[in-house]
C-alpha cells in the first residue's frame, strides 16, 4: 500500500517512539491534505528559527511571555533580576533561551496562557 503526503517532519525533530517501527528505520506516512501540507510546513520553518536576542519579533516574544506570566506586573526591561521569579537562572532569559528554538518559546507562551497558575504563585 503507498501512502502519500510528506512524512519529512518525522525525521526533523518531530520523530518518537511510538511512530517508528520497532524492527527497522522505516516511518510510518500519512495522508495529508493541502492545508495540512501547509500547516506542516510553517511548523517546520518556525521549527528551525533559533531565539536571537537581537531580533524585535522575539524580544516582543519574550515579552509576551512575561505579560502572560504575570499579567498587569509591569516588565521592567528584557534584562532585568524580575525574571528571576519566574525560575530563570539569571536576570536575561536570553541566556537560558541560547539553544532553544523560537517555536519553544510560543509554546511555552501559550503554555502559561492556558495554565496561569504555573507562575502565578497561586499553585500549590
Amino acid at each position: 500500500e503507498v501512502v502519500t503526503g510528506s512524512t519529512a517532519w518525522i525525521g526533523r525533530g518531530l520523530s518518537c517512539v511510538c511512530v517508528q517501527s520497532r524492527d527497522s528505520d522505516a516511518r510510518l506516512s500519512f495522508d495529508l491534505t493541502p492545508v495540512q501540507e501547509e500547516c506542516l510546513l510553517r511548523l517546520q520553518n518556525r521549527i528551525e528559527i533559533q531565539y536571537d536576542s537581537s531580533n524585535i519579533e522575539h524580544q516582543e516574544e519574550l515579552k509576551a511571555l512575561w505579560c502572560a506570566s504575570f499579567p498587569g506586573t509591569e516588565l521592567r526591561g528584557l534584562i532585568s533580576e524580575q525574571w528571576k521569579e519566574m525560575g530563570w537562572q539569571g536576570k536575561d532569559p536570553s541566556t537560558d533561551f541560547r539553544r532553544w528554538r523560537l517555536y519553544l518559546l510560543g509554546e511555552f507562551i501559550i503554555l502559561c496562557q492556558e495554565l496561569p497558575e504555573i507562575f502565578s504563585g497561586t499553585s500549590s
